[in-house]
This record gives structure tokens, C-alpha cells and sequence, in this order.
């Protein structure tokens, strides 16, 4: 699983962020990959707070954290809002594989997948 504060629920760039609101947000790690017609990089989570990776039960896992910041002036409307206050904003992706697999086998058009 993964949780994150930060835009969503969909991947957000500079050029579309707009249209992502900030908040919490949880879903699968495969439902963070895109299959678009050219595999490229994909999922990404700009303006993101912290994010966390569990396993199924959300029980083990990781959670990933800036250590110095200002928050970017967004101000707190939700618990969860209050303690990500103070924190830089992070842009960052989670995927079953490297970025470098969106660069198929030679000769095919198939990503390689981990």
C-alpha cells in the first residue's frame, strides 16, 4: 500500500498540478503505474508532504519524510495538514520496477516489469 500527503489522486507534473487537490491519499503501488501508449515515467506526486509504503496489512514499511523546511506556505485545514506543516514539498513515485524498465527490451515495445 501507499499513503501520502500531497496532490492526488492521480500523478501530478507542473503541468497539470493544478487540477490535483492536496490531501491524503491511499491506494496500491500497481495502481500508481500508467500504461500509456509509449511507456514513460509516470506516477509522479508533486507537492507531497510525506508518503508511506506498508505491506497489504499496513503493518511493515517505510515512510518517507523530508528533514528541513518552510511547508510551502500551504496553510493547515485537517489534522493531517497540521503535521505535515513545516515540511518541504517533495515530488516522488513508487512503482514495482525501475524507471529505467519504461525503456523497453530492444526491438519489442514491452516494458520490462520487476
Amino acid at each position: 500500500r501507499v499513503q501520502w500527503y500531497g496532490r492526488g489522486p492521480a500523478e501530478s507534473y507542473a503541468d497539470r498540478c493544478g487540477s490535483m487537490q492536496l490531501g491524503e491519499w491511499s491506494s496500491t503501488v500497481a495502481q500508481q503505474t500508467h500504461r500509456y501508449v509509449r511507456p514513460q515515467e509516470n506516477g509522479n506526486k508533486l507537492d507531497t508532504r510525506w508518503m508511506s509504503l506498508t505491506d497489504g496489512a499496513g503493518k511493515v514499511g517505510t515512510l518517507i519524510v523530508p528533514l528541513l523546511g518552510d511547508g510551502g506556505g500551504i496553510p493547515a485545514r485537517t489534522p493531517a495538514q497540521s503535521y505535515s506543516r513545516g515540511l518541504p514539498a517533495l515530488s516522488l513515485q513508487c512503482h514495482h520496477f525501475d524507471l529505467e524498465d519504461f525503456d523497453c527490451e530492444e526491438n519489442t515495445n514491452v516494458p520490462r516489469v520487476r
